[in-house]
């Protein structure tokens, strides 16, 4: 994340703000036949995402 950085040095500081509901920002990769493939670039971009998502607590797996 481009603000974790300045999170762990200190540049600047998470603000809870008691009365908002959390946000949330939801993605899904679809595809339209089951077996079908995705590029090398694709792939790879996926798997940064899922290690980005896993360092900050928010993976969630859903297969159906």
């Amino acid at each position: 994340m481009v603000i974790a950085s300045d999170l762990e040095g200190g540049r600047v500081v998470e603000v809870a703000v008691s009365d908002l509901s959390p946000l949330y920002r939801d993605s899904a990769l679809v595809r339209l036949t089951r077996h079908a493939t995705i590029s090398p670039v694709a792939a790879h971009f996926l798997d940064i995402l899922q290690e980005e998502a896993a360092r900050t607590g928010l993976l969630t797996t859903r297969t159906s």
